[in-house]
């Protein structure tokens, strides 16, 4: 856990420098939902898929295996 907290800082001010880079947008969206905050793994998930990441390429990560049951997901990688 301290490692994703640690990686969440880094791509944290990496977002500052760079804050619609679509690729480390679902990066820290990962990270998030790794660390069980779902709120900001949606958060983020929709801040990606806004810089230009596809919605299906969202849906197809296993990472995001967890928010599938949730219909905020579910809406957000089915809109586009």
């Amino acid at each position: 856990s301290g490692q994703r907290e640690e990686a969440l800082k880094y791509t944290n001010r990496a977002l500052q420098l760079s804050p619609n880079n679509a690729d480390l947008l679902l990066e820290v969206a990962e990270i998030y939902n790794q660390l069980g905050n779902k709120e900001s793994a949606i958060e983020y998930s929709q801040k990606a898929i806004a810089a230009g990441i596809s919605p299906s390429t969202l849906r197809d990560l296993i990472n995001f295996d967890n928010l599938r049951a949730d219909p905020r997901f579910t809406k957000l990688t089915n809109s586009h």
